[in-house]
Order: C-alpha cells, then structure tokens, then sequence
C-alpha cells in the first residue's frame, strides 16, 4: 500500500475523530501535514460507527489525490474493533475490503462549486460508500 490518500477515523468516548495520512508502504501511514478533511459529524449505535466528512476537490497538498472531472478511483477501506488512541502510532486494521470498480467521483459535467462545500456529489458518494460499507459488514 504505497502512495494511498488515506483517512483514518473514529469514534471513542462520545467524540468523533478523523485525520489525513499517506501511505509508504507496509507500515502505519504518515500524517499529513496539511489536515484536510473536516468531521461534520460522528456517531456510533449498535456497534456501527458513522462518520461524515468533506475535504475540498483539490487541496494543492501532494499527498492528498485531486478529485477531477471525470477521472475515476477505487474505493478501498479497512477496518478494525479498537479505537485509536494516538494517531501517530496505532496497530494495523483487523478488516478491509475495496470496490471491485471504479467511482467516477466527480461527473464530467459536474458543476464546480462556488461557495457551498457540500453538493450533490456528497449524495452519491456517501451512499455508494454506505452500501459497500454495508455489504462488507454483512
């Protein structure tokens, strides 16, 4: 796993946490300098953790992948029973899985927001990553 925009959240002791890494390869990923992603909102019920989140389409840092118009992208996750509690050093996932197709994560067509962070792309993708989410727990 080298070279992957990654995000690692969470939610532990009623509080959501979420940071931006990069991987170098078979060990626990870099923190990126540049925190881009923003937690809009955390919760966990009945053993499943939510967690909702922006980051803009391109954040200038080259650790971060730029969404373009058209270009798509393997959804990869993993995940695992036990908080993090230090975001520099935590153990490996105990499960992962990844989409066995691309996602155009942003349509050709797809107008470029001015002011409003959230859009319709929030839409799709959150529910196409809820579904494989969910197939995955299942």
């Amino acid at each position: 796993m080298r070279d992957y925009d990654v995000i690692v959240g969470g939610f532990s002791n009623g509080r959501g946490y979420l940071w931006d890494y990069k991987t170098i390869g078979h060990t626990t990923p870099t923190l990126d300098a540049s925190q881009d992603y923003t937690l809009l909102n955390a919760s966990e019920a009945g053993g499943y953790t939510q967690l909702i989140f922006e980051r803009p389409r391109d954040t200038g840092d080259e650790n971060d992948l730029a969404f373009m118009r058209g270009s798509e992208a393997f959804i990869i996750w993993s995940y695992s029973n036990l908080d993090i509690a230090d975001k520099r050093n935590f153990k490996i996932h105990s499960s992962q899985g990844w989409s066995s197709e691309k996602y155009i994560l942003v349509a050709k067509n797809q107008p470029i927001p001015t002011e409003a962070k959230a859009t319709a792309l929030y839409s799709r993708f959150a529910i196409a990553l809820s579904m494989a989410l969910f197939h995955v727990l299942l």
